[in-house]
């Protein structure tokens, strides 16, 4: 197997059948970036879209295995437009014993599989299949204007990841919004290879905006300086107008500040600042065991499980009376005296993306 940027040549041993016992054998070769396949018939599956044959209804010995491929090939069948993988390629080469496949993408991981077929009676095995990495590097993925990308950096996918969006007419004002529940990412804009924002903290969430943007090409680099062996989540969005991505509008400093309710000994009084009308407010109270000391460099990002049910979810209009101005009041009711709490919030848009703020965390004393 020979290969360079974008093409590869495959060579492969003649079949038994036709070197010792004279067979009509043709020779097929199929390459696709997923996988390699077993056989021809689940290659012609996915390339032509047809279903899998039906499950025997005797076959099989009772193994849960076989209960799963069942009903996995039953489901299959019933869908009515199955989904063809258009990135295969497939070429039948007689009784040739080579193959080249050409405008491969660079820097990518390709599976090869050939398959021997008997002219006649039109059987065919597989040979064992190999798969090989193109020369170069892959292309930079886009990031696309107004839509919420998810990215993985770390782990066996490397500590910097990039993104490039080009710009074709200058703008007033590019936002990027990052969000992420590690410590550990940093952020660099780059502009036609010259640096532009270096190492921005990606902590939480964050928002970096960008005044006269001039046409050309722009990219994000994600990079991790984790030494867990684990694949951190970032999620991205770039637009001219905030609106066009999910993230509600927050502040800069998203603090929590609990006070003391005169009026009960029971209850507290929480306040946020808040800078979007139409943002949507969750309030999670979790009791927190008595020997519990929050440590000032605890990650405290997107540490609200789905397990926690929100005591309260509403929105605050500017009309609101728990809203003064930019500051939004609400009282907790029905605390227990000597606990701990911690609260947390949870800002969102019609159900979209949420951004968190700054848990706080409060101690029930008694006599208050």
């Amino acid at each position: 197997m020979a290969n360079d940027k974008t093409s590869v040549t495959v060579v492969w041993k003649p079949s038994p059948s036709h070197k010792q016992w004279g067979q009509h054998i043709k020779y097929c070769v199929a390459f696709n970036p997923r996988h390699n396949y077993r056989t021809l018939c689940a290659l012609q599956a996915d390339l032509e879209g047809e279903p899998p044959p039906p499950w025997p209804r005797y076959a099989g010995f009772g193994f849960q295995w076989e209960h799963v491929t069942k009903m996995r090939i039953s489901s299959i069948r019933k869908q009515k437009n199955l989904k063809l993988r258009r990135d295969i390629h497939l070429e039948c080469v007689g009784s040739r014993h080579w193959a080249s496949a050409t405008s491969l993408l660079s820097g990518r991981r390709y599976f090869v599989d050939v398959f021997a077929i008997n002219e006649i009676t039109n059987q065919s095995v597989t040979y064992d299949g190999k798969n090989f990495i193109t020369r170069g590097r892959p292309p930079m993925p886009k990031l696309i204007a107004g839509a919420l990308t998810v990215v993985f950096v770390g782990g066996s996918i490397g500590p910097h990841v990039t993104y490039e969006h080009e710009v074709k007419s200058f703008a007033k004002k590019f936002v990027l919004f990052l969000q992420t529940c590690s410590s550990d990412v940093t952020a660099d804009i780059i502009y036609e290879g010259a640096v532009v924002v270096r190492a921005k903290p990606v902590t939480g969430f964050q928002k970096i905006i960008l005044k006269n943007i001039e046409p050309g090409n722009y990219s994000v680099r994600l990079n991790t300086n984790s030494e867990e062996n684990t694949k951190v989540t970032v999620k991205m969005c770039l637009a001219e107008k905030q609106r066009r991505c999910p993230y509600v509008g927050v502040p800069i400093r998203r603090v929590i500040n609990a006070t003391k309710n005169v009026s009960s000994c029971r209850s507290i009084i929480l306040r946020w600042p808040t800078a979007d009308s139409n943002a949507k407010y969750c309030i999670y109270r979790i009791k927190l065991p008595d020997n519990h000391e929050p440590l000032m460099a605890e990650n405290t990002n997107c540490i609200v499980t789905a397990t926690e049910k929100p005591i309260l979810c509403r929105q605050y209009k500017k009309t609101s009376k728990q809203r003064d101005g930019k500051t939004i009041m609400e009282t907790i009711w029905d605390l227990k005296t000597n606990t701990k709490y911690e609260f947390q919030l949870q800002a969102t848009l019609r159900h979209e993306v949420t951004v968190d703020y700054e848990p706080v965390f409060v101690e029930m004393k008694e006599p208050c």
